[in-house]
Parts: C-alpha cells; sequence; structure tokens
C-alpha cells in the first residue's frame, strides 16, 4: 500500500525539528523509518508532517559522559554494535544492536527511533529499563529534561516525549567488573514476530548477588519488572539450581495479552523459564564470560 501524501521537512537544526513539531498537530519525527513508514502505509499512523531528523549530526554518536555511555538518539544500531566503547562497558547493548533486523534495518534503524516507537515488542525497552538507562529530552527554548527508564516508557506506541520535544539522547550506566546483563528472545522461529522478552541485570559481591533487576516484554503494554522474582533472588547466591527452583516457587504476577503467537497461559509459563535463562546469562556476564 502507498503511503498518504504527507508534508516532508528536513531541519537544519534541533530547534527548527523543535518548531517544526510545535506547529504540527500531528507530526512525527522520521529517524531511520524502518517502523514508522511501515505502519504508515497500512493506516495504523497518518502523520500529516515528517520532521526528518537524519541532518541533525548533534543527536548522532556514542561518548562518555561521567559514569554514563550516552547514544546519541538518531545513532544507527550498527553504529551501536560496532562501538568499541559500548563493547567494552555496556556489552548486552551492542550485542542486541548487533542481532536487531537484518543489515539493512540496522544500517537504517536508530535507538532513538526504536524507543520513541516503542513497539511493545522492541528488543531495547525491557534491556533499558534493567540497566535503568535515562532519556535526555529536548524541548523549545533549549530546555533539557531527564527521564528515567520506568517512567518514559508510558504504554504501546507511547512514551513521555510530548509534543513540541525531541529525544536527545540514550544515557546508558556502565557495567563494571561484577555486573552484567543479558536479553533473551522467544520468537516464532528464528526471525518470526516476539512472543516474550526478557532481560537482566545482576551485580555481585563475593558470595552473593547484591542487585537484580529483570523485566519482560511482549506482554503488556510496556516493560514489566519482576519485582517478587527480584526480592527472591537476592537473598540467594549466585547459584543456577538455587535460582531455577527460587523462580519456580515465585509469582511472576504476569497475565499478559492472548494473541496468534501465544496465549496469556503460554506467555506466562515462558516469562519463569527466560526470566530464569536471563538471570543466569547476567550472572556469567558478571563473573566475565562473553555472551556467544
Amino acid at each position: 500500500m502507498l503511503l498518504k501524501e504527507v508534508e516532508y521537512v528536513k531541519p537544519q537544526s534541533i530547534e527548527e525539528a523543535i518548531a517544526f513539531l510545535s506547529e504540527s498537530a500531528n507530526g512525527r519525527c522520521l529517524a531511520g523509518g524502518q517502523s514508522l513508514v511501515n505502519v504508515m502505509k497500512l493506516r495504523i499512523a497518518s502523520p500529516n508532517r515528517l520532521v526528518d531528523l537524519n541532518g541533525l549530526h548533534e543527536l548522532k554518536g556514542i561518548s562518555k559522559d561521567g559514569n554514563y555511555i550516552r547514544i546519541g538518539a538518531m545513532t544507527a544500531y550498527r553504529t551501536i554494535g560496532e562501538s568499541s566503547l559500548v563493547q567494552e562497558l555496556v556489552p548486552e547493548i551492542a550485542h542486541v544492536a548487533n542481532h536487531i533486523g537484518d543489515r539493512q534495518v540496522r544500517n537504517r534503524g536508530t535507538i532513538g527511533g526504536n524507543c520513541c516507537f516503542n513497539d511493545p515488542t522492541s528488543n531495547f525497552p525491557p534491556l533499558l529499563s534493567v540497566l535503568e538507562a535515562k532519556f535526555e529530552v529536548l524541548g523549545r527554548n533549549g530546555a533539557k529534561r531527564v527521564v528515567e527508564a520506568s517512567k518514559f516508557f508510558v504504554g504501546p506506541y507511547q512514551t513521555d516525549v510530548q509534543r513540541g520535544e525531541i529525544l536527545g539522547a540514550v544515557l546508558l550506566p556502565q557495567c563494571n567488573d561484577k555486573s552484567g546483563a543479558a536479553f533473551l528472545s522467544l520468537r516464532v522461529g528464528n526471525d518470526g514476530p516476539a512472543i516474550l522478552h526478557a532481560a537482566a541485570y545482576i551485580q555481585l559481591t563475593e558470595s552473593a548477588i547484591s542487585t537484580c533487576r529483570i523485566a519482560i516484554g511482549c506482554v503488556y503494554n510496556a516493560p514489566y519488572r519482576l519485582k517478587n522474582a527480584e526480592q527472591a533472588i537476592l537473598k540467594l547466591g549466585p547459584d543456577s539450581q538455587q535460582i531455577r527452583q527460587t523462580l519456580k516457587t515465585v509469582s511472576l504476577g504476569v497475565e499478559g495479552i492472548s494473541d496468534s503467537h501465544g496465549t496469556s497461559s503460554y506467555r506466562e509459563k515462558m516469562a519463569t523459564v527466560y526470566a530464569t535463562r536471563a538471570v543466569e546469562a547476567a550472572i556469567k556476564r558478571a563473573k566475565g564470560e562473553r555472551p556467544a
């Protein structure tokens, strides 16, 4: 299906981009276009103005910012996956970026577009939630605010970015020598639609788990933290058998959607399985093992 007629503008500065968005009742930012253009073709979204951000180089790039890694919102997946800085300090982000879609998607798709589109099946939101990433949101007259991941992802295809604002950057806390993160995905076939995502972040002491964060995706309207499981695991050492037995007995509180790819009951069972695997993988990475 062809696109409807839509006004296209390409701003030369962040201020101009924000002005274009503020003037339009139904304007949308165009990043890589890998998701937005498809839903426009299906008439699911019908913006009257597309504001192309690809010319704004200040929204691209990766750098250290204190204890954070700053990734510009318009940075492509390929750039993230190939970044030695990301590979060293937040390796699971690089790993996920290298496995999104095909080469064309990785060349064009951006982390900002992925987060702001906020498809419930997107890979990054659950992982960014357990990493406790922060989002730098830019507004008119140089306004800037920083939003925590727990408040950024509001609902399906909705974020905390308001009309007249754009996402400037994603801020990622650096993983240290005793911490690790993992992301796993259950799909229809190898490359089919996602049924469930699970992400985990683990911080170790000498003999125990001092920090545990687990989130699942594809089940609710936004990444869902498994608080009961997190608290139960904090009482344990980093022993896989103990973790498996504990998570089997803990109520995860998952009552997600049913669709053509899986029932709510199936997703609930798989949430336990994949949360366990994600925690085990995160523990291994906290011990210094690299993902396969």
